[in-house]
């Protein structure tokens, strides 16, 4: 059981690194004043802490749909949601090593 847990929850985190640099790509050509205003995040080079916390809190928050563009709105509705399924099975996982 908790090995199916930890590899969907894996899976869920090599999905959301694949889905972010989409959208990070995205934002740095089509959406430049949101993307520097984020801290011109990255998945490896300029990662800041700051840059990253700014980035997940605006997916978060859902701030990506003002900007109107249909593909960001899908890839951050997207985000959205393996987050907060990585998170619930990261801490279902944690119950079942714990107990």
């Amino acid at each position: 059981m908790e090995w199916a847990i930890l590899v969907v929850t894996l899976s869920l985190a090599a999905v959301w690194f694949w889905l972010l640099a989409s959208l990070l790509r995205i934002l740095r050509s089509r959406h430049s004043e949101t993307f520097r205003a984020l801290g011109s995040p990255s998945l490896v080079t300029n990662n800041t802490v700051s840059s990253s916390s700014r980035t997940v809190g605006w997916i978060l928050a859902g701030r990506f749909r003002r900007l109107g563009d249909h593909q960001v709105d899908r890839i951050g509705g997207m985000l959205r949601v393996i987050f907060c399924s990585y998170v619930t099975l990261f801490i279902a996982w944690m119950i079942v090593i714990l107990t």
